[in-house]
């Protein structure tokens, strides 16, 4: 990391650690100190970006979208500790965008001028990410939350023999793929569960299925809808590129409509994310 500048400011520290809580550590630049840490073991927090040229999907560049982040939350507040030591914004913005891109951290979204918030994500090894907000609260004050994402339920272990009873006892099964957060990019974690659909389907010449993509009814409905459809396709021409059929398959998403858990809790939310195979015929 480059030295302190010469108006005060100290190196930050901000280390992914390599326990398997893969906490992040952000310390505050010299002048501030931490205030009050706040830590939830699950939330939800939703942070406003302005869109850059991914990550906000459909969202054209330049405009704003409000992020959600869910797993393990910190948030604490940073605050003027000495009026002689403390720097401006733009420094601090700077600094921790330093900090971060040595880490492998990737801003996720554009902001001009330097009151952020700035999202960072940093990619873990299980799929995963954590990520770091940096809010400017004006008057010299500062947020400062880290989210180490929740680990999404997956049927990686279900086999294909699985499917294939549940299929022929209710018809259809509910499988928790690893996506990419908001997006339809099938994580490493997920493709297990892809291969063991390709394995039904070599298993059975005369099965057809239907892939139906579900969310739970968090944000917009409209956008849901258009994910989950996105999601059913990417898990389609996954197993398409397998050696599948592709007229054994149709993909289509149902968005938040039918639930299966409540919605108003974590746990259920998590079980309404999912993607089913249906029995057609």
């Amino acid at each position: 990391m480059r030295r302190a500048l010469s108006r005060g400011l100290l190196p930050l520290t901000l280390a992914l650690s390599a326990l398997s809580s893969h906490a992040l550590e952000v310390s505050p630049v010299k002048g501030y100190a931490g205030n009050g840490e706040k830590t939830k073991a699950m939330d939800v927090v939703k942070v406003w970006a302005v869109c850059g040229t991914s990550y906000c999907e459909d969202t054209p560049a330049g405009k704003r979208r409000d992020i959600e982040l869910v797993g393990r939350v910190r948030e604490q507040t940073l605050f003027n500790r000495d009026k002689a030591l403390m720097v401006g914004p733009s420094i601090v913005a700077r600094e921790y965008a330093d900090v971060a891109k040595r880490q492998g951290g990737k801003l996720i979204n554009q902001q001009e001028g330097s009151s952020g918030p700035f999202i960072y994500r940093f990619a873990r090894a299980d799929g995963g990410a954590d990520w770091l907000v940096l809010k400017d609260n004006y008057e010299g004050y500062y947020t400062l939350i880290v989210v180490e994402e929740a680990q999404r339920e997956s049927t990686v272990t279900i086999s294909a023999q699985d499917m294939s009873n549940a299929l022929k006892s209710e018809g259809d099964v509910a499988l928790y793929i690893e996506f990419e957060t908001a997006k339809a990019e099938i994580l490493p974690a997920g493709q297990g569960v892809v291969k063991e659909i390709v394995t039904l389907l070599r298993n059975e010449p005369q099965l057809k299925l239907s892939i139906e993509g579900h969310t739970d009814n968090t944000g917009n409905a409209t956008e849901n809808q258009r994910l989950s459809q996105a999601r059913a396709e990417a898990v389609m021409k996954a197993v398409v590129a397998q050696g599948i059929d592709a007229k054994r398959l149709s993909a289509v998403g149902h968005g938040q409509t039918y639930p299966i858990a409540d919605n108003r809790k974590d746990a259920g939310r998590a079980k309404n994310r999912r993607v089913e195979l249906v029995r057609k015929g």
